[in-house]
């Protein structure tokens, strides 16, 4: 039976391969990491969480370990495999660090869980990767029309006194 090939190749750029196989390394990453979860705890729905409140509370606190051997000497940051920045080379780091055994759980001591309940984010191996803060709204300068029916629409008093009553609905 002959073979069929398409004459209609995807075009592939080497950054999306990259990217393919970046995200690749990361599923592993996660599959792994959750399944040595499911094992640690013997509960079947356990898995690793990149939270610095998730990871505190569902791996230390409540699974009682602690990730040890992050390479934060590599300027590796805890946090959601998505955001951690250097691609693939950083997450074929993490892969061999994790099958090699030297990125592990371990058990967590009560000084542990007692920093992971106060604060979270201390407990993370290595500095948590920070999200950018929100900029501020401009501000439109000049004096408000107490004509101007979007004004009006916006500050009305029936308005709030609505979602006032509301509230007090909801309370």
């Amino acid at each position: 039976m002959p073979v069929h090939r398409s004459t209609h190749r995807a075009t592939t750029t080497p950054s999306r391969t990259t990217e393919i196989l970046v995200v690749e390394l990361q599923v592993c990453i996660h599959q792994l990491m959750d399944q040595k979860s499911k094992d640690l705890t013997g509960d079947r729905r356990e898995r690793m969480r990149w939270s610095a409140k998730g990871c505190a509370w569902n791996i230390i606190i409540r699974g009682g370990k602690i990730l040890k051997g992050c390479p934060t000497y590599a300027g590796v940051r805890f946090g959601n495999l998505s955001d951690v920045p250097g691609g693939q080379p950083v997450m074929e780091l993490l892969l061999s660090l994790w099958t090699s055994g030297m990125l592990r759980f371990e058990d967590a001591s009560e000084d542990d869980v007692d920093l992971a309940v106060s604060n979270p984010t201390a407990i993370l191996p290595g500095a948590p990767l920070t999200t950018p803060q929100p900029t501020a709204a401009e501000t439109i300068e000049g004096a408000e029309d107490p004509e101007d029916p979007i004004e009006d629409a916006v500050w009305s008093s029936e308005a709030e006194g609505e979602t006032s009553e509301i509230d007090e609905i909801t309370d």
